[in-house]
């Protein structure tokens, strides 16, 4: 799968996920998956509650990290392949 930064992307309904210390726990219902998320991990997936595009997450990243716009852009489109394989999210161009 080939994305962009203008796909716009979305959370299953079939995921629920819980705070574990500094952790997130996703589970995707549908394959029975868990998913351990931390730190800036955390902050793409709770990015996704409403529609969003994938070049909003990096702005989103760039405003509070240290991190070069491109290296941020080429990491956050591989994690929501990551996301999408999973079952995790939805994904429109």
């Amino acid at each position: 799968m080939k994305l962009s930064l203008d796909a716009k992307i979305l959370r299953q309904i079939n995921v629920t996920e819980t705070e574990l210390d500094d952790e997130l726990i996703v589970l995707s219902v549908e394959t029975g998956k868990l998913y351990s998320m931390e730190d800036v991990a955390k902050d793409i997936w709770r990015a996704t509650v409403e529609p969003v595009t994938v070049g909003g997450i990096v702005e989103q990243l760039v405003g509070t990290y240290a991190v070069e716009r491109e290296t941020c852009a080429r990491e956050v489109l591989d994690f929501v392949e990551h996301l999408a394989e999973g079952g995790l999210i939805r994904i429109s161009e």
